[in-house]
């Protein structure tokens, strides 16, 4: 086993890799096709000459991991000489727990440290709630003028789920990337009697592929299937745009998520590792 940074003439092969597991590599995926090896640090581990696991360690500290085999080597080969500490590891669990390990943070404080269900759904089979159906609720994209409730949603949920410090600069954060968002259809609302009471995210967006995710509703509004309707009114909208499978991860524990996931059509295929790091 053999491990080394990747260079232009390994994309091919890490693409090929990554769609042999796509529902779990999606944001590599993304990442690989919007802006190559320059999207990242990539390192690769190679057996007799061929790649059979990768890992990318971005800017912002966050090692992604897809090897089925060698987690330990491309983790170790792509922090190495990096000069940023890895401020968070996602991955399918048991490769991501190998490269913690590998790289000496299985004792490391953490935030968030969560094993969570990898779901997947073929869009043909997508189940559509009755009030979407019906018309008593709306998905949509969110309106220009909605920024600001949607940075407010958008910080209560980065709050309830811990994934990063909100300081003085995270409003702003977010809405830097409103009108991306918007242009690229990666953000949707539900709105009910004039109100917004639930949002969603692509995390991904390929072709023929989406990662949902940031799905949140505030919580005076859970238990009314809000949070459903904005996965549904996404996925039909990216349904009629092409799009034919979608995946998602969610807390093992987290019964109301798995219950309204099932619903709509999502089934187990994994699991997932979340670790994000004091």
């Amino acid at each position: 086993m053999q491990a080394r940074l990747l260079m232009p003439g390994d994309v091919a092969a890490a693409e090929s890799l990554l769609l042999a597991h796509a529902d779990s590599s999606l944001a590599l995926l993304a990442s690989l096709r919007r802006a190559g090896l320059a999207s990242a640090r990539w390192a690769g581990a190679f057996a007799d000459g061929a790649l059979v696991g990768l890992a990318a360690l971005s800017e912002n500290g966050q090692l992604l991991v897809q090897a089925p085999i060698g987690a330990e080597v491309a983790a170790c080969a792509a922090v190495e000489g990096a000069g940023r500490p890895v401020r968070s590891i996602q991955g399918p669990w048991a490769q991501a727990a190998t490269a913690r390990a590998a790289l000496g943070l299985s004792a490391a404080k953490t935030r968030v440290d969560e094993r969570e269900l990898l779901l997947a759904l073929d869009l043909e089979s997508l189940r559509v709630p009755p009030a979407l159906l019906e018309g008593s609720v709306v998905a949509r994209a969110p309106r220009a003028d909605e920024v600001e409730q949607v940075v407010r949603l958008r910080l209560d949920y980065l709050r309830e789920m811990d994934l990063e410090s909100i300081d003085a600069a995270a409003g702003e954060r977010v809405r830097a990337t409103f009108a991306a968002a918007r242009a690229a259809a990666t953000l949707f609302v539900v709105e009910s009697k004039g109100e917004l009471v639930a949002m969603t995210t692509f995390n991904a967006r390929l072709p023929d592929r989406v990662g949902v995710a940031a799905v949140y509703t505030p919580p005076g509004m859970r238990g009314r299937g809000f949070g459903r309707c904005a996965v549904a009114g996404h996925l039909l909208a990216a349904r009629a745009g092409g799009v034919g499978r979608a995946s998602l991860f969610t807390r093992a524990g987290n019964e109301g998520a798995r219950r309204a996931y099932a619903s709509l059509g999502f089934v187990e295929v994994g699991d997932y590792a979340v670790i994000v790091f004091e």
